[in-house]
């Protein structure tokens, strides 16, 4: 137990050591001095000005974001921010019974984080004339597209295989002629 407590406390202060700046890698953090303006300056500042010495902060101090060098007004850099990207909500896009005749598009804030979802409305379906018969070498069906608008589809006649109308008796009421969903001829009984 001892030794496990000494091992937690060895790990303890080389990580404080580590964020404190006091550790192995504080000489690599320094940002170099030199004249703003010239190839002494990694921080590219300007007007022969002589830049101190800033030290990076440890990584351990903006965990989940970079540094940006902030400078002053003679292009030194005097200090670092940490900058973190924006950790977003989640958001559940609505039920689709909430915004039957149109999609949901996601509204963004500042961030770039959804924070809702608005029902925007299909544009309105355009009028569609009744094809000619004798353009279509096969039958004419009626379909819908991807914003529900009705349209028109030449069905080839080979698809469909020929129906016969089925005899009376066989139907307590009338025969009535129907299109199935690929536009064939069929017969159905209806009282």
């Amino acid at each position: 137990m001892t030794i496990l407590r000494t091992f937690s406390y060895l790990l303890t202060a080389l990580s404080l050591a580590a964020c404190s700046g006091s550790g192995p890698d504080a000489k690599d953090r320094s940002v170099s001095s030199g004249v703003a303006g010239t190839d002494q300056d990694v921080d590219g500042g300007g007007g022969g000005v002589e830049c101190p010495e800033v030290m990076l902060p440890p990584k351990c101090d903006c965990p989940n974001g970079q540094f940006v060098p902030q400078k002053d007004d003679a292009g030194c850099t005097r200090s670092f921010q940490c900058v973190e990207p924006p950790i977003c909500p989640v958001v559940m896009i609505p039920e689709k019974s909430q915004c039957p005749n149109g999609k949901f598009v996601p509204e963004r804030d500042q961030y770039g984080c959804v924070r809702g979802f608005a029902c925007v409305p299909n544009p309105p379906c355009p009028p569609i004339a009744l094809p000619s018969p004798d353009s279509c070498q096969g039958v004419w069906v009626q379909k819908l597209n991807a914003n529900g608008c009705p349209n028109f589809e030449c069905v080839a006649a080979t698809a469909c295989p020929q129906v016969m109308l089925p005899p009376a008796d066989a139907c307590q009421g009338t025969w009535v002629q129907k299109l199935d969903a690929n536009g064939c001829v069929g017969f159905e009984c209806r009282p």
